[in-house]
């Protein structure tokens, strides 16, 4: 649906659900003066000083939020033994090689995407906050 917005608006046609009109607003959102469509890598109109920075700020986000959640689920009451294991030593292994993966991968993703990303990963590390916080694991 992202990547065909730009073409069902020009071709005055609505694309899935939305109606023609959905799509031209869908089309024109835009935080901070930076088009939802945009990316660091490939522009897409408005201010693209706001689009660089606002790029950059929600790949970091996105990015430590995602390390600070996977590191929180790892250290949850984990006995000798399991951290010992093989499968925790590939989790450690994965704890920065994701976040560099998505850091590396983010300059293409569109700021809408971005925004989704970053602000789910923040509510999964609160989440996980209060879990952890709230209801130890027994034993």
């Amino acid at each position: 649906v992202l990547s065909g917005i730009t073409a069902a608006r020009q071709t005055g046609i609505g694309i899935g659900a939305m109606s023609h009109e959905q799509v031209v607003q869908f089309d024109e959102s835009s935080i901070f003066g930076a088009p939802l469509s945009a990316s660091l890598l490939h522009g897409g109109g408005g201010d693209q000083v706001v689009v660089w920075v606002l790029s950059i700020v929600m790949i970091l986000a996105m990015t430590a939020s995602q390390f600070i959640t996977q590191k929180q689920i790892m250290a949850k009451n984990m006995s000798e033994e399991a951290m010992a294991s093989p499968f925790m030593r590939q989790q450690k292994m994965m704890l920065y090689i994701l976040p560099l993966v998505f850091g590396v991968g983010g300059i293409n993703f569109p700021i809408g995407v971005l925004i989704y990303w970053t602000t789910t990963n923040l509510w999964t590390m609160g989440q996980q906050f209060f879990v952890i916080r709230r209801m130890p694991t027994p034993g």
